[in-house]
């Protein structure tokens, strides 16, 4: 042992030895001089502190832990041990800072927190200004009402596909949740489109207000996003031109309506299936080709309802199968549910979002 470390350890002998009284003393001038030197100190002073502040919080008052914590949680250097001993307090006096706004904790400290502690704590960690999927996806599972509602206004939360198909579950019955889902820039289309279609009275008139005119522009850009990213992802494109002008001299003009698309749907035949929806909806075949290979059938059921098409024809299109296993018998009756509370003028509104110009 050299004189450095035999010294520290005195030091440490001496602090376990003092008096209660004298241990708050000694926790709050270590804590001064930390603060006061913080950006000077090199990696071994600050492993000392980081040695010394651990041994001095031991057996002290949760009222004066807090008043460390909220010295230290800003520091981007703090002690790590320290911030993660003062994270895992049971008093949220003690812990809610450091949770909120340490840099030092690191994404499993946060999600072994979030797995463990109460609504307070988990609503410490809601309020960080980086919160990483693997974190997001407890607070939502775990967190109540207030925490997911704080979770999802916070811009600087990201979340899985999980994670996200968890909020807008529990979105789709608190009308708060849902209108700050909805304006997430991250929020996929999916998403978006199942909140529309799941809501109901106010609360859809609430969720079609934050997609009137004044919104459509920057609804429409991340939506493109979000589509071009899908594109990215999805096999080429289909070229739908022949399977057009097939409906089109197949039906008597200016006659296209659900009875063709029903007699397309029920012969299999995909491609002109789409292309006489694309032509009822003016959406494009290449939009509802997506769609279909990404399963979003409340997308679908939009489209449906905007063209104009009876439940029949909506069933025809969310039964359509070019590759992957058509909805079990209990999915379309929720399907049936969803569409039959929507209006077409709904619908229409909706479409505008995604349509193009």
């Amino acid at each position: 042992m050299n004189a450095h470390d035999a010294a520290v350890e005195k030091l440490e002998v001496a602090i376990v030895a003092a008096s209660a009284h004298r241990r708050i003393e000694n926790l709050r001038r270590v804590t001064d001089l930390f603060v006061a030197g913080c950006d000077t100190f090199s990696e071994e002073q600050l492993a000392v502190f980081d040695r010394l502040l651990e041994r001095l919080i031991e057996r002290i008052e949760a009222a004066v832990l807090a008043e460390v914590g909220e010295r230290l949680a800003p520091i981007k250097n703090a002690p790590v041990a320290v911030m993660r001993n003062l994270a895992k307090h049971d008093e949220i006096a003690v812990a809610g800072p450091i949770l909120t706004r340490s840099e030092q904790l690191a994404p499993d400290d946060l999600v072994e927190i979030a797995e463990t502690k109460g609504q307070a704590h988990l609503m410490a960690i809601s309020n960080r200004a980086h919160i990483d999927e693997a974190v997001t996806d407890v607070l939502v599972r775990r967190g109540n009402d207030e925490v997911v509602r704080t979770l999802a206004a916070n811009e600087g939360a990201s979340f899985s596909e999980a994670g996200m198909g968890t909020l807008a579950g529990r979105a789709e019955t608190d009308e708060m949740l849902a209108e700050s889902v909805l304006q997430r820039a991250d929020v996929p289309h999916h998403i978006f489109c199942r909140l529309l279609v799941a809501a109901t009275g106010v609360v859809r008139e609430r969720l079609l207000a934050l997609v009137g005119p004044e919104a459509i522009a920057e609804a429409g850009r991340v939506l493109e996003r979000v589509s071009g990213s899908l594109a990215d992802r999805a096999p080429a494109p289909r070229a739908y031109g022949a399977a057009i002008r097939r409906v089109l001299i197949d039906s008597a003009p200016g006659q296209l309506s659900e009875l063709d698309l029903l007699k397309y749907a029920s012969n299999q035949q995909v491609d002109e299936t789409i292309a006489t929806l694309s032509l009822l909806s003016s959406v494009p075949t290449e939009t509802i080709e997506l769609l279909l290979t990404r399963e979003q059938h409340e997308s679908l059921l939009i489209i449906c309802k905007a063209a104009g098409l009876s439940w029949l024809g909506a069933q025809a299109v969310a039964l359509l199968n070019r590759a992957s296993t058509p909805p079990a018998r209990e999915t379309l009756i929720e399907f049936r549910r969803q569409f039959d509370r929507l209006t077409e003028d709904e619908a229409q509104h909706m479409l505008k979002v995604w349509q193009p110009a």
